[in-house]
Protein backbone atom coordinates (compact mmCIF):
# COMPACT_ATOMS: atom_id res chain seq x y z
CA UNK A 1 0.00 0.00 0.00
CA UNK A 2 2.77 2.55 0.74
CA UNK A 3 4.20 1.47 -2.33
CA UNK A 4 1.05 2.77 -3.90
CA UNK A 5 0.98 5.72 -2.26
CA UNK A 6 4.38 6.71 -3.16
CA UNK A 7 4.57 6.28 -6.73
CA UNK A 8 1.07 8.14 -7.10
CA UNK A 9 2.88 10.78 -4.80
CA UNK A 10 5.82 10.79 -6.75
CA UNK A 11 3.58 10.81 -10.58
CA UNK A 12 1.27 14.03 -8.79
CA UNK A 13 4.75 15.80 -8.23
CA UNK A 14 6.22 15.23 -12.04
CA UNK A 15 2.66 16.21 -13.38
CA UNK A 16 2.93 19.34 -10.87
CA UNK A 17 6.06 20.10 -12.10
CA UNK A 18 6.02 19.90 -15.63
CA UNK A 19 5.08 22.89 -17.87
CA UNK A 20 2.43 22.76 -20.80
CA UNK A 21 3.91 22.44 -23.93
CA UNK A 22 2.49 23.31 -27.02
CA UNK A 23 3.09 22.85 -30.75
CA UNK A 24 2.99 26.46 -31.48
CA UNK A 25 6.43 27.04 -29.41
CA UNK A 26 8.28 24.47 -31.86
CA UNK A 27 9.43 26.40 -35.18
CA UNK A 28 8.83 23.48 -37.37
CA UNK A 29 5.30 23.65 -36.93
CA UNK A 30 4.52 26.82 -39.10
CA UNK A 31 6.56 25.53 -41.59
CA UNK A 32 4.94 22.04 -41.63
CA UNK A 33 1.56 24.46 -41.36
CA UNK A 34 2.62 26.39 -44.38
CA UNK A 35 3.42 23.27 -46.48
CA UNK A 36 -0.35 21.93 -45.91
CA UNK A 37 -1.86 25.32 -47.33
CA UNK A 38 0.48 24.22 -50.60
CA UNK A 39 -1.81 21.49 -50.65
CA UNK A 40 -5.21 23.03 -50.26
CA UNK A 41 -7.74 22.91 -53.42
CA UNK A 42 -9.87 25.29 -54.30
CA UNK A 43 -13.05 24.16 -52.59
CA UNK A 44 -10.76 24.42 -48.98
CA UNK A 45 -10.12 20.82 -49.24
CA UNK A 46 -6.98 18.99 -49.24
CA UNK A 47 -5.71 16.24 -51.45
CA UNK A 48 -4.29 12.88 -50.62
CA UNK A 49 -1.98 12.52 -53.11
CA UNK A 50 -2.88 9.79 -54.70
CA UNK A 51 -5.93 11.64 -57.50
CA UNK A 52 -6.58 14.89 -58.16
CA UNK A 53 -9.26 16.98 -56.11
CA UNK A 54 -9.90 16.91 -52.55
CA UNK A 55 -10.49 14.10 -50.41
CA UNK A 56 -12.45 13.89 -47.05
CA UNK A 57 -9.85 11.68 -45.10
CA UNK A 58 -6.80 14.00 -46.23
CA UNK A 59 -8.98 16.95 -45.68
CA UNK A 60 -10.04 15.38 -42.00
CA UNK A 61 -6.49 15.00 -41.19
CA UNK A 62 -5.28 18.26 -41.87
CA UNK A 63 -7.70 19.61 -39.94
CA UNK A 64 -6.74 17.52 -36.90
CA UNK A 65 -3.43 18.32 -37.82
CA UNK A 66 -3.80 21.86 -38.45
CA UNK A 67 -6.19 22.19 -34.69
CA UNK A 68 -3.44 20.00 -33.28
CA UNK A 69 -0.77 23.17 -34.10
CA UNK A 70 -2.93 25.62 -32.73
CA UNK A 71 -4.32 26.57 -35.89
CA UNK A 72 -7.90 27.81 -36.33
CA UNK A 73 -8.52 26.52 -40.10
CA UNK A 74 -11.91 28.26 -40.21
CA UNK A 75 -9.74 31.77 -40.17
CA UNK A 76 -7.77 30.20 -43.63
CA UNK A 77 -8.38 31.61 -46.84
CA UNK A 78 -10.51 28.82 -47.73
CA UNK A 79 -11.75 26.81 -44.83
CA UNK A 80 -11.61 23.23 -44.70
CA UNK A 81 -14.61 23.19 -43.08
CA UNK A 82 -16.54 24.44 -46.15
CA UNK A 83 -15.27 21.59 -48.15
CA UNK A 84 -16.46 19.28 -45.33
CA UNK A 85 -19.62 20.74 -45.21
CA UNK A 86 -20.50 19.92 -48.88
CA UNK A 87 -19.74 16.19 -48.67
CA UNK A 88 -22.20 15.43 -45.21
CA UNK A 89 -24.61 14.41 -47.47
CA UNK A 90 -22.99 12.63 -50.01
CA UNK A 91 -21.22 10.13 -47.23
CA UNK A 92 -22.97 7.11 -46.27
CA UNK A 93 -20.34 5.02 -44.99
CA UNK A 94 -19.77 4.68 -41.16
CA UNK A 95 -15.89 5.26 -41.52
CA UNK A 96 -16.81 8.38 -43.72
CA UNK A 97 -19.76 9.79 -41.49
CA UNK A 98 -17.35 9.23 -38.76
CA UNK A 99 -14.50 11.41 -40.38
CA UNK A 100 -17.36 14.38 -41.25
Amino acid sequence: MQKVLLSLLVLASLLAWSGPVTATEVPQVERAVEWLLTNQQDDGGFTSGFSDGSDLGATVETVLAAVAAGENPTQWDSSPLDYLLTQVESVTDAAGLSRV
